[in-house]
Order: C-alpha cells, then structure tokens, then sequence
C-alpha cells in the first residue's frame, strides 16, 4: 500500500468519528458542546491536512493505482 492511499484509508477510518463528534451535543445535553467543536475542528484539519498529502504523494511519485481511484470515490460519495 501507497502512502497515498494510506493517507486516503485513514481519511476513510476517520469519518465516523468525524460524525460522531459533529452530532455529540445533539444526542447529549450539550454539555460536550465546546469539547466537540474542538475535537471536530482537530479532526477536520487532520482530514484536511491527509488529504493535501495524499495528492502530494501521488504526484510526487507519480503512482495511480486502481484502488487509489476506488478510495477516492468511497470519499466523495461519503461527502455528498
């Protein structure tokens, strides 16, 4: 496995959690409203961050692989 496609993978693991923290204060009382806006705030900057280094490392090493594409549509049928 790719660092690029490692870096998507992880992308991928961490969107659950990512929804999880964004409805916390929801299925709560809201008492971990400002814990979760910061843990959700972290985890988009981390998902943001893996995915500016997942292009970089792909183009950097000029890989295109059939499950690379796969992960990418996983991700962006997942944000839609």
């Amino acid at each position: 496995m790719s660092l690029a496609n490692f870096l998507t993978s992880l992308r991928i693991f961490l969107s659950p959690f990512f929804l999880i923290v964004f409805f916390l204060p929801e299925w709560t009382d809201g008492s971990f409203k400002v814990a979760s806006v910061i843990i959700f705030w972290l985890l988009f900057i981390v998902m943001e961050l893996s995915d500016l280094f997942d292009g970089m490392a792909a183009r950097a090493s000029g890989t295109v692989s059939d499950l690379g594409k796969v992960l990418i549509l996983l991700l962006m049928l997942s944000a839609v």
